[in-house]
């Protein structure tokens, strides 16, 4: 994978825990950028059907050929940004995680 910047996504069904060090680890290494090269945290969720050049993926074992990955993350830099909110996946960002987390913080005072 090439050395970044990298911004993040992820799905409804990632917990906040589960990508909060990775997007910690890529903003203090300085591999974050909101204008980096997307990439998702994929734990079960629908991945988008359609690529920047407008093809549709209808046959869903094609997938890893366009989202080529490691693990749980995989990249999105083929997809649209519209196929990638239609299916339901949302950017994380510092600011977004450090929000959650000190609103974490107050509301539960551990």
């Amino acid at each position: 994978m090439e050395p970044g910047p990298y911004k993040l996504y992820k799905c409804n069904s990632t917990s906040k825990d589960e990508i909060a060090a990775l997007m910690l680890v890529l903003y203090i290494q300085n591999k974050y950028s909101p204008n980096g090269k997307p990439l998702a945290y994929y734990w079960g969720c629908e991945l988008p059907d359609t690529l920047k050049d407008g093809t549709f993926i209808s046959d869903k074992n094609k997938f890893a050929q366009y989202y080529p990955g490691v693990d749980f993350v995989k990249d999105f830099s083929q997809a649209t940004p519209s196929a990638i909110l239609r299916n339901k996946w949302v950017e994380i960002t510092p600011q977004g995680a450090y929000q959650s987390a000190a609103r974490w913080w107050m509301d539960e005072q551990p």
